[in-house]
C-alpha cells in the first residue's frame, strides 16, 4: 500500500522491502549512503542489507543515539562523512531510524552542496506514525528543541513494521503518543478506536500507523509549509517541547512522545481555561492519558523553567504564546494566543487533574 505526499510517496511495506527495492532499481544515484545510530546500526541495519543486496556497498555514518545527539556537532560529522566519501548531488542519503535520525539525516541532506537526495526508512513507531513524514528537518540547538531546520520533503519514506519487534514497551508507548494526537486532531473514529481498547496495544500497529500517517499527510499536502492548517499538528508541541527540552539534560530523559503526552494534557487545560475546548473533551482525554501514561507532577521552579524554554518556541508570534488547540475530538483550531499567566493557570490545573 502506499500514500501520495507532498511530491513523494509513504510505502508501507508488508513481509519485504519490494517498493524498496524498486524505487532503488528505478532511480539512477551516483552513490548511496546510509546514516543510522549506534542502536539502529545493531538491530536494524543487517536486516535492510540482507533484503536489499544492492545496498551491501553503501558506506554508513553511525552517530550515537538519543536525542541530546541531535546536535550541531553530530551534524557537522554527517557533512564531514558526506564530503569525505564523495558524495554529490546525485546521491542518495537512507535516514534508517527514529525521529532523532529522521530530523537530523533530513536536516544534512537537504543542506549538503544544497539539497541531495533522501529517503526515509523509520525504525520506531514515533517515526513511522509521525516524525519521518512532512518534510520537517532539524536540530537541537543550545538546549531548544528543533530550533534549526529546514522544511525539506523527502523522495520516499519506506514503513516497515518488522523493525518495530526491536522495540522495549517504552518506546511503543511514545510512538502512541502522536498517533493519538493524530485522532485528537483529525480522526475522530480512531480517537473512539483507543477508547474501546483495554489496554494500549502491544502488536499489530499497522493500521494505527497508517491512520496517523493519513491524519498528517492529509494535513501536509494542504499546507506543506506550515504557513496555515498545518500548525494544527502541533498541538501538545508547545508546552511538551518546553517540557522536553528542560528534561533533556537531566539522569531521567524524557522521549518524545512522553514530553508531548504531558504537552497535550498540559494544553487541554488550558483549552478549557480559554473556551476553546469542550470540558468534557478535556477530562475524558486527560483521564486517558493519566490511565495510560506516566505523567509528572512540576514545581514552580519546573513551571517557570519551561515558560523560559517556550518564550523561544518557533510558532510565537509578537512575543505572544501561540497555540493549537482541540475543540473536540477529531477538531482542533490554531494560532489561539494565551499570556503566560494563562499558561501557568493551565499547569497549575493540570497539576491538580493528577492529585
Amino acid at each position: 500500500m502506499q500514500l501520495k505526499s507532498a511530491g513523494y510517496n509513504v510505502y508501507f511495506e508488508e513481509n519485504d522491502f519490494s517498493y524498496l527495492e524498486e524505487f532503488l532499481h528505478e532511480n539512477l544515484f551516483s552513490s548511496v549512503f546510509i546514516l543510522c545510530d549506534d542502536k539502529t546500526r545493531k538491530y536494524c541495519l543487517p536486516l535492510l542489507i540482507e533484503e536489499n543486496g544492492s545496498l551491501k556497498g553503501a558506506k554508513v555514518y553511525i552517530m550515537p543515539s538519543g536525542e541530546k545527539n541531535k546536535t550541531l556537532s553530530t551534524l557537522t560529522g554527517c557533512w564531514n562523512f558526506l564530503l569525505t566519501n564523495g558524495a554529490d548531488r546525485h546521491s542518495l542519503l537512507i535516514c534508517l531510524g527514529g525521529g532523532v535520525v529522521c530530523d537530523l539525516g533530513g536536516f544534512a541532506a537537504s543542506t549538503f552542496k544544497r539539497g541531495i537526495n533522501f529517503i526515509h526508512v523509520p525504525t520506531t513507531l514515533l517515526a513511522m506514525a509521525d516524525a519521518s513524514v512532512g518534510g520537517k528537518t532539524g536540530i537541537d540547538y543550545k538546549g531548544y528543541k528543533n530550533i534549526i531546520g529546514t522544511i525539506t520533503q523527502p523522495m520516499g519514506v519506506f514503513v516497515h513494521e518488522e523493525f518495530l519487534d526491536t522495540l522495549p514497551e517504552r518506546h511503543l508507548a511514545n510512538g502512541l503518543s502522536e498517533i493519538i494526537k493524530a485522532a485528537l486532531i483529525g480522526d475522530d473514529r480512531l480517537w473512539r478506536k483507543f477508547l474501546r481498547l483495554k489496554k494500549l496495544p502491544s502488536t499489530k500497529f499497522i493500521s494505527f500507523i497508517r491512520s496517523s500517517v493519513k491524519v498528517k499527510n492529509a494535513i501536509v499536502i494542504k499546507d506543506p509549509e506550515e504557513k496555515n492548517i498545518r500548525k494544527v499538528l502541533n498541538f501538545g508541541h508547545t508546552a511538551g517541547h518546553a517540557i522536553e527540552s528542560y528534561y533533556l539534560h537531566k539522569k531521567k530523559i524524557l522521549l518524545h512522545g512522553e514530553a508531548i503526552a504531558m504537552g497535550m494534557c498540559v494544553e487541554l487545560c488550558l483549552g478549557k481555561i480559554l473556551k476553546h475546548t469542550n470540558p468534557k473533551t478535556a477530562l475524558q482525554v486527560f483521564l486517558y492519558f493519566k490511565k495510560y501514561f506516566v505523567l509528572k507532577r512540576f514545581s514552580v521552579k519546573e513551571i517557570n523553567a519551561f515558560l523560559r524554554f517556550m518564550q523561544n518556541d518557533k510558532k510565537n508570534q509578537s512575543g505572544r504564546f501561540s497555540f493549537a488547540l482541540v475543540e473536540k475530538p477529531g477538531k482542533a483550531v490554531i494560532n489561539i494566543h494565551a499570556s503566560t499567566d494563562e499558561v501557568k493557570q493551565a499547569f497549575i490545573l493540570y497539576n491538580n487533574l493528577l492529585k
